[in-house]
């Protein structure tokens, strides 16, 4: 990685559909009141599955190219609870 170039942090995830987020914020928004809790735009969810790192910005392409040959099953997903991610 060249010195003058920022390291981009990259992971995969899970990205719902726009009306899942929306109502995913509009489910907990009780929930964050009452914590008094900044809650996450409905555009930013998502659910991390795998956590690539630092990566330099020349090697983005080959990384691309990496995630673009892997292929699964469609496949369901339902959340049974929730846990906060420690800052």
């Amino acid at each position: 990685m060249s010195s003058n170039a920022a390291a981009l942090r990259l992971f995969f995830a899970l990205q719902p559909q726009a009306g899942q987020s929306a109502a995913l914020v509009e489910h907990v928004a009780p929930l964050m009141t009452r914590l008094g809790a900044q809650p996450v735009p409905a555009e930013n969810l998502h659910a991390t599955l795998c956590f690539i790192g630092a990566i330099a910005p020349e090697d983005l392409e080959k990384l691309k190219g990496v995630a673009a040959c892997q292929h699964a099953s469609r496949a369901s997903l339902q959340a049974a609870s929730c846990a906060a991610n420690p800052l």
